[in-house]
């Protein structure tokens, strides 16, 4: 199991493995890789929304990370300079496959929490609540939820103003609140 899923991923490990990458270690991408790729590959899913399709952006960004290692200057947010290269990809490669068929809701949500021990009932009520969302909102909250990151780094990561992801994350959390005292 991975660092992250314990609760945090280490960014000193991080900047290390891409400066393995730098000089061509591959034992450092494969390091990133497992580090790194259900978290890059949740984002790009609560983007494109077709499981197909973020795989392709998963595969493009870790090409895009490998080329560009070499001129990465560390500020101690690698996994906010991963996942920017990310949604750029996933918005491109959106914009080239607006015709392809999406997964549903529940399809994407489960792809997202494959890895994850939630039981089918919890997968279920949690697949109901993210529906109420709209896509901006289920976005930061799910980007959060991955990634532990703090608002002021999403709102740089998806170059939206704090006030925009804050009355983001309110408003979904109060949303998901209702839903959750309708059940009880």
């Amino acid at each position: 199991m991975t660092d992250f899923c314990e609760g945090s991923i280490d960014d000193v490990r991080l900047d290390e493995c891409l400066e393995r990458i730098a000089s061509a270690d591959m034992d450092g991408f494969r390091e990133l890789y497992e580090l790194t790729s259900h978290i890059l590959y949740g984002f790009a899913l609560s983007i494109v929304r077709d499981e197909y399709l973020a795989q392709d952006c998963l595969h493009d960004s870790y090409l895009k990370i490998i080329e560009a290692a070499g001129s990465y200057v560390s500020k101690s947010k690698p996994l906010a300079w991963m996942l920017t290269i990310t949604r750029n990809t996933c918005r491109q490669s959106f914009r080239e496959n607006r015709n392809r068929v999406s997964l549903t809701e529940e399809q994407w949500l489960s792809k997202a929490s494959e890895e994850d021990q939630v039981s089918m009932v919890d997968r279920e009520f949690l697949n109901q609540c993210l529906n109420q969302l709209d896509d901006k909102e289920r976005q930061v909250i799910m980007l959060h939820s991955l990634t532990g990151y703090k608002f002021k780094e999403i709102a740089q990561i998806l170059k939206l103003p704090l006030s925009t992801v804050l009355s983001r994350h309110n408003r979904a959390i109060k949303k998901l609140q209702q839903i959750v005292r309708q059940e009880e």
